[in-house]
């Protein structure tokens, strides 16, 4: 075995059981002589790090010794193998804070925002000190046009499915199930080692930024998960406090913005990358309003939401005479569903403006105007008998 398992630790099991298959890979594409080739190196290698005598002489020899063919094998190699080596190390680390968050029991769990809140209050921040430091708080993430470590979405791709195969609960599959699933890892492994990690040619700009767009589905999960940890562990630490709050996290970008330099980024680049990163967030929403509709199938026969929800349906209905074609369609008291339905027709609107249009019918002006159209919804869900639960979904 060329990555072999040096302890039976959960990480090095599956650090070995991907290097094998890794192997297989090598083996059936690149040929046995290749595989044993990239073994000696291992082992060689493995010499070299005990300093043992004349290793690294015999190392520099063989590297030396090797074609442009076999060099591109034995790199392309190495460059999977510690992807995938990443990966597991990345679900080690998942696992480590889940153990960490079981033996908290009653307490925080170490190094998370909850037990740095608690931190400050024992160092004596009071209730309006930390107001002023959350007032304080901005933290930006820019994204640059040309990240060193940029990997292809191709590539990505890829290792994300890798990954997904890796998270599903293999002690719960039938044989079969689980021969499907790790032939999932061994396919992907193989259409890594047949991917080009590098694009043949260089990306345009607008190429760029639709790279840059790609991280959009993470951001989107991972930081309402952040500002809600911010929201608990306040909770938890000032209990029976509120706390002013403000958007915590924001973006910024010179993907296609670059204009102190770059040639290529032009206006008319420039005007499609805003567009682009608009739409990207309008469909984020699109997709929010379609996932709610399908869960919120509340009705005023069975539950009290309030006049206000009401009242804001009336009053576009009222605006907007056409929204009664796609009420129709709703049953009359599933008053939740038909207010996301004028949301998502509202967002659709927005949808059609380009950057010259100062009005589209039924359009969102600006942001507040649907902040506004959503927290009605929430807070029709919250003040709700028992319904804190289901607004815990709009949050």
């Amino acid at each position: 075995m060329l990555f072999e398992k040096v302890n039976d630790s959960s990480l090095h099991q599956e650090i070995a059981e991907l290097g094998e298959m890794l192997e297989r890979t090598i083996e059936e594409i690149a040929g046995p002589e290749l595989l044993e080739q990239i073994a000696t190196i291992v082992r060689i290698s493995h010499r070299r790090r005990q300093q043992q005598p004349g290793a690294n002489e015999e190392l520099n020899a063989l590297l030396s010794s090797l074609t442009e063919p076999q060099l591109r094998v034995v790199i392309r190699a190495f460059s999977i193998f510690l992807d995938l080596v990443n990966i597991a190390e990345d679900r080690q680390r998942v696992r480590v804070l889940r153990q960490r968050a079981r033996s908290a029991q009653d307490g925080p769990r170490a190094e998370s925002i909850e037990s740095a809140l608690q931190r400050l209050k024992d160092d004596g921040r009071t209730t309006e000190r930390m107001q002023k430091l959350l007032d304080q708080l901005e933290i930006e993430l820019v994204f640059t046009a040309h990240p060193t470590d940029a990997k292809r979405r191709s590539i990505r791709r890829k290792l994300r499915r890798i990954r997904e195969f890796l998270d599903v609960n293999t002690a719960d599959l039938l044989p079969a199930e689980l021969a499907r699933n790790r032939r999932g890892i061994r396919s992907e492994v193989a259409k890594l080692w047949q991917t080009d990690f590098i694009r043949p040619w260089r990306p345009t700009v607008l190429q760029e930024v639709q790279r840059g767009l790609s991280i959009q589905p993470v951001l989107w999960e991972v930081v309402p998960q952040i500002l809600d940890e911010i929201r608990s562990g306040l909770e938890k630490v000032y209990p029976g406090q509120t706390f002013r709050e403000h958007p915590y996290i924001t973006f910024g970008s010179w993907i296609g913005g670059d204009r102190d330099g770059h040639p290529f980024v032009t206006a008319r680049v420039t005007e499609q990358t805003i567009l682009w990163l608009r739409q990207a967030a309008i469909e984020a929403h699109i997709a929010a309003c379609r996932r709610l509709f399908e869960s919120l199938s509340v009705s005023t026969r069975h539950a009290s939401l309030g006049s206000e929800i009401t009242d804001a349906l009336t009053a576009a209905l009222e605006r907007w005479p056409h929204l009664q074609g796609i009420l129709r369609e709703i049953p009359p008291g599933e008053i939740v569903r038909r207010h996301l339905a004028v949301i998502m027709r509202r967002l659709q609107q927005t949808q059609k403006m380009e950057l010259s249009d100062f009005f589209v019918d039924g359009a969102y002006a600006s942001p507040q105007e649907l902040i506004e159209d959503v927290s009605v919804l929430h807070r029709a869900l919250a003040a709700a008998p028992g319904d804190e639960l289901l607004a815990d979904e709009i949050a």
